[in-house]
């Protein structure tokens, strides 16, 4: 992505439009959650609705209703997540250790 150069009069108001380059700070964005076994295969994917905010509350609900089965019946040896927030919470570890995951 190049650089662009834009001059604007030292008179004018820097955020007239004319001179000022549109951006998006957070762009929409779609959460997915899926997994994989080398033995079995893919399951999922389930897709977080847009409006869903995820905390380790909603995380542990979509590894309730979309997880723990896959997880047996595609005979499971390894979860494995990202750092993200709600997977590092305390209600989230607790919730795996208790479920042996």
């Amino acid at each position: 992505m190049g650089c662009t150069i834009i001059s604007r009069p030292s008179t004018s108001d820097r955020f007239d439009p004319r001179y000022t380059v549109p951006t998006i700070k957070h762009p929409d964005s779609v959460m997915v959650w899926g997994a994989f076994s080398g033995e079995m295969g893919r399951a999922g994917p389930y897709f977080l609705p847009k409006i869903q905010e995820i905390n380790g509350k909603t995380y542990i609900k979509v590894l309730e209703e979309h997880m723990l089965d896959l997880f047996h019946i595609y005979r499971c040896k390894v979860f494995m997540q990202d750092n993200a927030p709600c997977h590092k919470s305390k209600k989230v570890k607790n919730y795996l250790q208790q479920k042996q995951i």
